[in-house]
């Protein structure tokens, strides 16, 4: 169970204390490398659901503080899962964070409704993170079947600005390959990074995660809404542009998507996916926990281990 490690929360953590661990398939907290942290599962002491993660990175540890405090943790705005509390051990930080789920990619969008509605949340307040669904239920959910939100999980290659400059950023912090925008690429690829409008490659990063998602759904048998698919990818284009300056703004994207939404007709909804789609990602997730249990121990913490899949990707 990784007892050392249980020790350490249970006598350092205030406001949640720790009092057991639950790697999602070995039981264990490990890890291989620290620069792929995992996230475990863990019961506070009224034995409710948290996940334990490594905060990675000094201008991710800043900028979940800053969230995590007053004012902005009561602005409505603020869609960020809530810290209950940060451990220092070894150099590293550990954040205890309410449970948002099990797995970052799931649920998936089930109807041509709840992908828009993703995108409508997503250009709604744009910024460079993942994203998770906040809503945790047993079996496998249907976004057709619920409202949901998304929630911000992961501010490592999050970006704090100066008062006076609310859009352009020289920074080598990105999201991986396939999500990334032209430009970060080529800006990371300088020995002194180009500067570039950070706003412009929040739209191209979301677009190639929406594609993603898009593209990965219909490989499988699923009916899926075709009044709005082709509308759908033109704007998916669009956002993905390779010259910054020809994408639509946030503001512009927000609103088309909207429009789609609008045009869908009252009531309507999808069946949902076979069971062959859900038993597949079945199958990926125990895949992937199943690589994530192969244990180094370090002698001075049990560090984490895989960091589970980027937002949408299988």
């Amino acid at each position: 169970m990784g007892t050392g490690v249980s020790d350490l929360l249970r006598s350092v953590s205030r406001e949640e204390e720790c009092v057991g661990f639950a790697d999602l398939c070995a039981g264990i907290l490990s890890a291989t490398n620290a620069q792929i942290p995992t996230v475990n599962l863990a019961l506070d002491r009224h034995l409710r659901d948290v996940i334990i993660k490594v905060v990675m990175k000094d201008v991710e540890l800043v900028v979940l503080k800053r969230l995590s405090s007053e004012p902005l943790r009561s602005d409505p705005r603020n869609h960020t899962i809530p810290v209950l509390d940060f451990v220092p051990w070894d150099g590293f930080h550990f954040s205890v964070q309410a449970r948002w789920y099990d797995y970052v990619c799931q649920p998936s969008p089930d109807s041509a409704r709840s992908r828009l509605e993703i995108a409508r949340q997503l250009l709604g307040d744009i910024r460079p993170e993942n994203i998770v669904w906040n809503h945790v239920t047993t079996g496998d959910p249907r976004h057709s079947k619920f409202d949901f939100c998304m929630a911000y999980i992961d501010f490592d290659a999050a970006v704090i600005f100066p008062a006076d400059n609310l859009r352009v950023a020289s920074t080598g912090a990105r999201p991986p390959d396939p999500f990334n925008a032209p430009e970060q690429v080529l800006a990371l690829a300088h020995l002194e990074l180009d500067p570039y409008d950070v706003c412009a490659a929040d739209v191209c990063m979301l677009g190639n995660v929406l594609r993603v998602e898009l593209n990965e759904a219909q490989k499988w048998y699923v009916t899926h809404d075709t009044e709005v698919d082709q509308p759908y990818r033109k704007l998916l284009r669009e956002m993905t542009c390779v010259k910054p300056e020809e994408r639509p703004t946030a503001s512009v994207t927000l609103q088309a998507v909207i429009k789609m939404l609008s045009d869908l007709p009252t009531g309507h909804q999808i069946e949902p996916r076979s069971d062959a789609y859900f038993n597949f990602f079945k199958a990926q997730l125990i895949h992937k926990l199943f690589l994530s249990s192969k244990v180094i121990l370090s002698p001075a913490v049990l560090k984490f281990l895989h960091y589970l899949s980027f937002i949408f990707m299988i």
